[in-house]
């Protein structure tokens, strides 16, 4: 239990901790193995929307960056400090390359690293707001989605248009761009292989060969990337699953009943 509703997690690159981001404000950094809390950082009391851990080259200490409703994002330090750095909001973040993309309210993504913060919006087509994004797995690509409908592919580099797609309300990528996952309310598109779905659609996440599907119903899916069927059905949660990732052998899921759930996926 983490105390409150869950905006957002985020798995660190080896694979040992779980970063969250609550609707207290509060970000909280967990070690997986025990679930032993390592450090919270809480600078206000808005809607705490985004985390991501941060690429080494930001801060020699840095820790994460995030994000909350007070305006700004913030690098916040392994000691438990709170560094201001831009007073744009990001809805949504996550590691690509040697940096971190991150989707402000209005406007085109935003490219963060140890240059400095660079505006992704010299893409011709772009859309006036991005709504959605995640990472690969090893982070070499992010899939980004815009609010008319657009699908973008981010390397850290290039931003390029791979797609248009309305009513994305979640989107995943594996490594190097296959497969690509886009999902509807009440439709889970794996490439172009589409599923209806039952329970409302909240978050994707793939992994492991797995396709993990968080739901409004508080159920986290799994489904096998390869032959599209469900191969696990994991209940716990007694409301929304606002954030899955996947890790070393495990499936996380956060949720709006304030907790904070690791499932092992070694019985399947």
């Amino acid at each position: 239990e983490v105390g409150a509703g869950i905006s957002q997690i985020a798995v660190s690159p080896d694979g040992t901790q779980v970063a969250y981001a609550l609707g207290t404000g509060l970000i909280g950094l967990r070690r997986v193995v025990d679930g032993a809390l390592l450090m919270t950082w809480q600078w206000q009391e808005a809607v705490a929307k985004c985390v991501v851990f941060s690429p080494p080259g930001l801060s020699a200490t840095g820790a994460l960056i995030a994000s909350a409703m007070d305006g700004g994002w913030r690098l916040l330090e392994s000691d438990g400090a709170v560094t201001a750095r831009e007073k744009q909001l990001l809805r949504r973040a996550g590691r690509v390359g040697d940096g971190i993309w991150g989707l402000p309210y209005s406007g085109a993504p935003v490219f963060i690293s140890e240059t400095g913060t660079r505006s992704l919006d010299d893409v011709p087509g772009i859309g006036e707001a991005f709504l959605e994004g995640s990472s690969s797995p090893s982070g070499d690509m992010a899939v980004l989605v815009s609010d008319d409908g657009g699908i973008w592919f981010f390397d850290g580099e290039a931003l390029t248009q791979a797609d248009r797609h309305l009513d994305v309300v979640a989107a995943d990528i594996g490594d190097g761009g296959h497969p690509l996952v886009l999902a509807e309310r009440h439709r889970v598109c794996i490439d172009r292989a589409c599923l209806p779905w039952d329970d409302s659609v909240v978050d994707v996440a793939v992994g492991q060969g797995l396709l993990a599907i968080g739901t409004l119903g508080g159920d986290v899916h799994l489904v096998d990337l390869d032959t599209h069927t469900t191969v696990g059905l994991l209940q716990g949660h007694s409301g929304r699953v606002s954030s899955v990732e996947f890790g070393p052998g495990w499936v996380a899921s956060g949720s709006w009943d304030g907790s904070l759930r690791i499932w092992d996926l070694s019985v399947l």
